[in-house]
């Protein structure tokens, strides 16, 4: 039997519209379930809140389990 390993590939085309998520916001309080774009990086990203009374913890680089990539 021949194994085949998966190539790495990225993303070039979503019909997802960009403004589906709110821009994240430090003075904002997060819910469990909300959803959040943040678009100073490249590619942006969207990030999931995992907990109740989520605010001022910048998605990228949270390092408690407060948000998850989505």
């Amino acid at each position: 039997m021949k194994a085949i390993f998966p190539e790495e590939i990225e993303l070039a085309y979503t019909n997802v519209p960009a403004n589906a998520e709110n821009e994240w916001a430090n003075a904002t309080t997060y819910n469990a379930g909300d959803r959040v774009k943040v678009t100073d990086q490249e590619p942006h990203r969207v990030y999931k809140s995992l907990r109740n009374n989520n605010t001022n913890k910048y998605p990228p680089e949270n390092i408690e389990p407060q948000v998850i990539e989505t």
